[in-house]
């Protein structure tokens, strides 16, 4: 009978290392920590709502940014392609100034600038 399946029933009062029943704490569990609280929803975290990014902290960032990969040896550039707002990142050969690589590729860039906004974008990479 080597093609039989064999089913072995478990059992929920096994124990882990001691530690009693494996099982998830139920949702209204207390904390264990005494003077700790655990929100019990979200209304009762308070979120701060981050303050905008303006366009010329970034391009100061950047700036920075192109300035210490320079310091480095390193010739990776940073940018904000300006029809799209995306970050652009190339890397340039050393000797001819060229772009050996840029993520994203201007093809992918071309097809984002293409994209009305709010609309899913498909890309064939075949």
């Amino acid at each position: 009978m080597p093609n039989e399946i064999f089913t072995l029933p478990v059992r929920s009062d096994v124990s882990t290392a001691g530690k009693g029943p494996t099982q998830a704490p139920s949702a209204g569990a207390k904390p264990e920590a005494e003077g700790t609280k655990r929100p019990q929803s979200g209304k009762d975290v308070p979120v701060e709502k981050p303050e905008a990014v303006q366009p010329e902290d970034v391009s100061e960032a950047l700036e920075t940014l192109n300035q210490r990969m320079e310091a480095i040896g390193r010739n990776v550039r940073f940018r904000v392609d300006p029809d799209s707002g995306h970050t652009v990142i190339s890397v340039i050969d050393r000797e001819t100034d060229e772009v050996i690589r840029q993520i994203p590729a201007e093809e992918a860039l071309e097809r984002i600038r293409q994209q009305p906004s709010g609309v899913g974008l498909l890309l064939d990479v075949t």
